[in-house]
């Protein structure tokens, strides 16, 4: 059994690792962020710390910073989400901890990246058929927002020395387990709150994104744990290569209303200032997937065919881990009653976004399941919602 700390143990990479260790008989110890709450959270989810023996707050001050060191001393492997909120400094002050050295025994150092210290890798020649190589790593170009993230891949993987092995896991675009960097989509697909956009790109939407599901992330990592790989950098995609259309598509179909928009370039930048995540939605990166060493240690994969093959079993995580439930609405009203026609279509379109249907019953006996059930609305108008968006119970 080893001992893994995980910073941000709480967080939606957090509580996957989490997770996926414990149901290895790992021992999971770690860190949260105090200011964390999950009932309140618009764009994360997270918060599970079942299978985690030890937890601290993570501090500032002298004697917060004294319990997190002597956690992360006492364990035999490191994992931290560098691209987290706010997961920067802290990374850096953990490596400066392991260089000091003074610790017994042999440690591993996980640091879980983003693919998006390869977002201005070009493209080309070879690669335009094959995919970009795991093994040219060290030619990557990153995003301008991940310069400093690539800069800390490399400080991970110059810190290796005979009592510490470390490790740099660069993901694809997560999803999954309630959503995260999509979450804005899944959510106004779930209010039906009009198209879908697509982002502005100079592909129109053709543009591949290179993912993963998270637990298939924590699963990588687990496998790290228990069979250290030889190469120390670790690139985890699945083996699809969606388009950006084809995830805005399978998103608006499966849970929304199924349109898409195309946003012009002042628009993009405009979403963007809103949520920074879009911006990830631009890259161009794909894989040569068979030849990563995520693709070959041989884990179980649960979405290894990529997002949009999966589609329908990732919108039933989202609704199941945001709990998202139907409301159904019945309004009664006399016949030719204009009135009632126009309460439901005022409530349908202006609150629940929805299509009413109209049902005009007669006196009559039905069978349903055996039941005998005594119709006596020969009077009333019907007007019969089945939402999926209902504001009042949408905690997306």
């Amino acid at each position: 059994m080893v001992r893994v700390y995980i910073h941000n143990v709480s967080g939606y990479v957090g509580s996957a690792l989490t997770e996926i260790l414990s149901q290895s008989e790992h021992e999971v110890v770690g860190s949260y962020f105090e200011a964390q709450n999950i009932s309140s959270a618009t764009n994360q989810v997270g918060g599970s710390t079942k299978g985690v023996t030890e937890m601290v707050p993570l501090q500032s001050d002298d004697a917060g910073l004294e319990k997190i060191n002597n956690l992360i001393l006492s364990s035999d492997t490191i994992v931290f989400s560098a691209a987290d909120t706010g997961a920067l400094d802290h990374t850096r002050a953990a490596l400066r901890l392991l260089k000091r050295g003074g610790y017994e025994g042999t440690k591993q150092f996980i640091l879980i990246s983003s693919v998006m210290t390869w977002a201005r890798t070009k493209i080309s020649g070879e690669t335009a058929e094959t995919g970009l190589k795991e093994e040219n790593y060290t030619k990557r170009k990153a995003a301008a927002s991940c310069n400093e993230l690539k800069t800390l891949e490399s400080q991970t993987m110059a810190l290796a020395r005979e009592n510490l092995q470390t490790f740099v896991v660069a993901p694809g675009m997560l999803y999954g387990a309630g959503e995260n960097t999509l979450h804005a989509m899944f959510r106004q697909s779930w209010m039906c709150d009009g198209a879908l956009p697509i982002v502005h790109s100079t592909r129109g939407g053709s543009n591949v994104l290179p993912m993963i599901h998270v637990q298939d992330m924590a699963r990588v990592v687990g496998s790290t744990i228990a069979s250290p790989p030889d190469t120390s950098y670790i690139v985890a995609v699945d083996k699809a290569r969606s388009t950006l259309r084809e995830v805005v598509t399978s998103i608006s179909t499966g849970l929304g209303l199924g349109q898409t928009v195309d946003l012009t370039r002042e628009e993009t930048q405009e979403l963007m200032l809103s949520d920074p995540d879009v911006g990830a939605l631009n890259m161009h990166v794909y894989f040569d997937a068979d030849s990563t060493t995520s693709n070959t240690i041989g884990i179980e994969w649960g979405c290894e065919e990529g997002f949009v093959a999966n589609a329908e079993t990732v919108i039933k995580e989202f609704t199941t881990v945001r709990d998202l439930r139907p409301v159904r609405l019945v309004v009664n009203g006399p016949p030719s009653c204009a009135s009632t026609a126009l309460l439901a279509n005022q409530l349908s379109c202006k609150c629940f976004c929805f299509r009413p249907f109209f049902f005009c019953l007669t006196p009559q006996r039905c069978t349903y399941n055996n039941f005998r059930l005594l119709m006596f609305s020969s009077c009333f108008l019907h007007v019969f919602f089945h939402l999926f968006n209902a504001r009042t119970h949408a905690r997306s």
